[in-house]
């Protein structure tokens, strides 16, 4: 990883499904970082009204998060059909990152980050692209920074047992081997590390629960080279909770 990352701080989540509390909150907490990165499932396909749930994202949340001026990157997660028209679109937004591309950023500290994100191919159709990778290992020696790709689903580092893994997500660490790769997919990870590295490249999934009063994510400080969960876990015999920390230094 290149001297360019020394001063950022990114915050990752994922699976937020049209939790508007949640998206509210990030919005408010945008400020405090040089970029936000949302690895898939930005909407609920069981919910009511997918598209609605992408119009209040396109026309309420979106233009609130960018008054803060701060990056947004997001890859598209299983539950994410009816908005992916939305998650490309964003690529024509000047400092969005929308699905299926790589960009190269110049954040507001000066540093620079190359992002690429992933869409979701559960089901391996149509095939992964494997352009935006290439791109990325270009403009990662080029530039000489860091490189974050989003990909909805994790590997098997960071999954459940009994659940596949992604099998081409290992592949391309193997063959292009990116810096950090934020996921999410699985929620619920009590018994599951919310960092693993997988060869050379640090892989994270924060995790969450649908009720905790903010979205559990992972505070990724390259100054500090630390990485943060940061979760709301319930006090036992209570309806009360409190927030929970685990840092891993990378």
């Amino acid at each position: 990883m290149g001297e360019g990352g020394a001063s950022m701080r990114i915050l990752l989540t994922a699976d937020l499904h049209s939790n508007r509390a949640w998206y509210e909150w990030l919005a408010a907490e945008a400020s405090r970082y040089d970029l936000l990165a949302i690895a898939g499932d930005l909407i609920d396909a069981f919910g009511i009204d997918e598209q609605g749930q992408v119009d209040w994202l396109r026309g309420t949340w979106l233009p609130k998060f960018r008054q803060q001026g701060v990056p947004l990157a997001v890859c598209s997660g299983n539950h994410d059909l009816a908005a992916e028209a939305w998650l490309i679109a964003l690529n024509t937004l000047q400092d969005m990152v929308g699905d299926g591309v790589t960009r190269l950023l110049t954040l507001r500290s000066g540093t620079k980050l190359v992002i690429t994100t992933c869409p979701s191919n559960q089901w391996g159709d149509p095939p992964p692209l494997i352009a935006p990778w290439e791109e990325g290992t270009r403009l990662r020696d080029q530039e000489q920074c860091p490189w974050l790709v989003l990909h909805h689903e994790p590997p098997r580092e960071l999954a459940p047992r009994k659940f596949d893994s992604s099998l081409w997500l290992k592949w391309q660490l193997g063959r292009f081997h990116p810096d950090f790769v934020a996921c999410g997919h699985f929620h619920i990870t009590r018994n599951l590390p919310f960092a693993a590295k997988v060869g050379t490249t640090w892989c994270f999934q924060a995790g969450q629960h649908p009720k905790a009063p903010r979205p559990y994510h992972i505070i990724l400080d390259l100054s500090g080279r630390t990485a943060t969960r940061v979760r709301m876990v319930s006090l036992r015999g209570t309806l009360s909770g409190v927030e929970q920390t685990h840092t891993v230094s990378l």
